[in-house]
């Protein structure tokens, strides 16, 4: 073998070296972290008033997505619709990122303000401070972008103290949306039906045929 086989030979391993390190170097990147909501920048200061309800834009169901907890609290979310609070659900205590809840069907321009229900003081702190007992706002609320447990739409990050306590924001947050609801299978038209069962029958018709035909040869 001459001097030029083996340069081509050494060439070619070389590029399969390469090859092998470049897909092993993709292979270990670590995958991207989850980015998490936006924390409130200013604790110790009552959050200025945010997005407080909001408009459904589907006919579906209004769902809530758990994001956090600090508090010691037992601490539930829930939403009001149309001025009628739904049920909570949601614990604090028990949920993890990500858990989430059906709060039950919204139409297209129902109005939408979640709220929480804090248990050990029997006591449910909402979007918007005029229904707070102690006039006080208790959420901070922002965009959140979305990871692969929590879809896009507004983080409410509630604070569960009264008075607002630490303002710190960081002892309830869930994200709530709206989500069409899925199209109702179809419904096949009479003259589809009626196509269908000529079908079948002619189907069944020629099976019998056939059957007969095979018992005729048998006994032949």
């Amino acid at each position: 073998m001459g001097a030029k086989q083996l340069n081509e030979k050494d060439k070619n391993m070389a590029r399969l070296t390469a090859i092998a390190l470049a897909a092993a170097a993709v292979l270990t990147v670590p995958a991207a972290a989850e980015a998490a909501p936006v924390v409130y920048p200013n604790p110790g200061t009552e959050a200025p008033d945010g997005t407080t309800e909001y408009s459904s834009q589907n006919t579906g169901t209004v769902k809530g997505f758990f994001t956090g907890s600090t508090g010691s609290f037992t601490v539930f979310g829930g939403v009001k619709i149309n001025g009628v609070d739904r049920p909570y659900a949601l614990n604090s205590h028990t949920s993890v990122y990500g858990d989430v809840w059906d709060f039950g069907p919204v139409s297209v321009g129902d109005e939408i303000m979640p709220y929480i229900y804090v248990q050990d003081t029997d006591t449910k702190y909402y979007t918007l401070k005029e229904f707070n007992g102690d006039g006080v706002n208790h959420v901070f609320t922002s965009l959140y972008g979305g990871d692969s447990l929590v879809p896009a739409g507004t983080n409410f990050a509630f604070e569960d103290l009264p008075g607002g306590g630490d303002f710190n924001y960081q002892d309830y947050g869930f994200v709530v949306k709206s989500f069409a609801a899925a199209p109702a299978p179809a419904v096949p038209e009479p003259a589809t039906w009626l196509m269908m069962i000529v079908g079948f029958g002619a189907l069944g018709g020629a099976m019998r045929r056939r059957t007969s035909m095979s018992a005729r040869i048998a006994f032949a």
